[in-house]
């Protein structure tokens, strides 16, 4: 699936398992196995908390959480579908987000977030 149902996906494929919290009004914090591939900086894994937003006037926003790789001032860590593209991939139960800036990924770039059942932490 793609865009907002992409993360609805997620949700079903990943609800009830360890460590993947469905908090009040249907969002999402979870550990996650995160691959970001970009121009810039080639391919990078880490593990991060994740949050998703899902009601009122952000609902799909992802919010990947700072952490010893990733950082908000050299990558995109809070992601809309309204400028990213969001799919779900069944084959490993992740969601994948493209999308493009030239300034500060170098051009195209990938996110796959695949929960991994660590647990999350906003720290």
């Amino acid at each position: 699936m793609k865009g907002l149902m992409a993360v609805t996906e997620l949700r079903e494929a990943w609800d009830g398992a360890s460590n993947f919290k469905v908090q009040g009004a249907g969002h999402l914090f979870f550990s996650a196995n995160v691959i970001y591939q970009s121009a810039r900086r080639g391919q990078e894994h880490s593990v991060n908390a994740v949050h998703i937003i899902r009601n009122g006037n952000k609902d799909g926003t992802v919010n990947i959480m700072e952490g010893d790789e990733l950082s908000a001032e050299t990558h995109h860590l809070e992601l809309s579908h309204r400028f990213q593209s969001y799919a779900f991939d069944p084959a490993d139960n992740s969601l994948i987000i493209e999308g493009d800036s030239k300034e500060k990924m170098g051009g195209s770039y990938s996110i796959k977030i695949v929960p991994n059942g660590l647990p999350a932490s906003w720290t």
